[in-house]
């Protein structure tokens, strides 16, 4: 099943610079990671929209690594080593140490992370109001996530709208609403609360 996702970056200066296209994206990745890494904390609103049906609206507050995700059916913490899955309907969180390619379908930043290595960047457009990004997997076979497609906003330099494509053919389309820096959180942001949830069952799959 495929779960909350999200967001990736950019940015290019003003003037005439005089590089390829595909020099344009990996430079504007690798500024666009910069500042999520170096940002104290991150906050996103959006709607996800999959192609096997449904569209979920949630949230998401980051870290460096760490994460914590809302939605109506799931929330999502992760510590930058254990995740903790609550399932609403069910009333049971699953403990677990996600690899790199599962938080890639959990976590969109996962890929940005990755793109140095595992994508290919290319500029696919840019104006003065967004720029847009094709990240394509140079390993097809190992790649959770064959391609990804990011929209950003030129000014603030955070996405507004990331398309992922998954080895089974599926899709996910994520539009970003708002995305604001906050202040530093605690650990505690990042793991889950369990006095909230006293009734939960607990199944660690570790």
């Amino acid at each position: 099943m495929i779960k909350n996702i999200l967001i990736l970056i950019l940015i290019v200066t003003g003037t005439a610079m005089q590089i390829s296209a595909a020099e344009s994206a990996s430079q504007l990745l690798e500024q666009a990671a910069g500042k999520f890494s170096t940002a104290k904390s991150i906050k996103a609103n959006y709607t996800l929209t999959s192609s096997e049906g449904g569209m979920t609206k949630g949230s998401v507050v980051f870290s460096g690594e760490k994460f914590a995700m809302t939605s109506p059916d799931i929330l999502t913490w992760y510590d930058g080593t254990t995740q903790w899955s609550y399932l609403v309907a069910n009333e049971e969180v699953n403990i677990s140490e996600p690899t790199p390619e599962e938080l890639q379908q959990i976590n969109p930043f996962a890929v940005i992370n990755k793109f140095r290595n595992a994508y290919t960047a290319k500029l696919l457009s840019s104006d003065a109001a967004t720029k847009k990004i094709m990240l394509t997997a140079k390993n097809v076979r190992k790649s959770d996530i064959l391609m990804a497609t990011v929209t950003l906003n030129a000014t603030t330099l955070f996405p507004s709208k990331i398309t992922l494509t998954f080895n089974g053919g599926q899709t996910v389309s994520i539009a970003i609403s708002s995305v604001t820096q906050g202040n530093a959180l605690p650990i505690s942001a990042f793991r889950f609360p369990a006095a909230k949830y006293p009734g939960a069952e607990v199944i660690d799959l570790r």
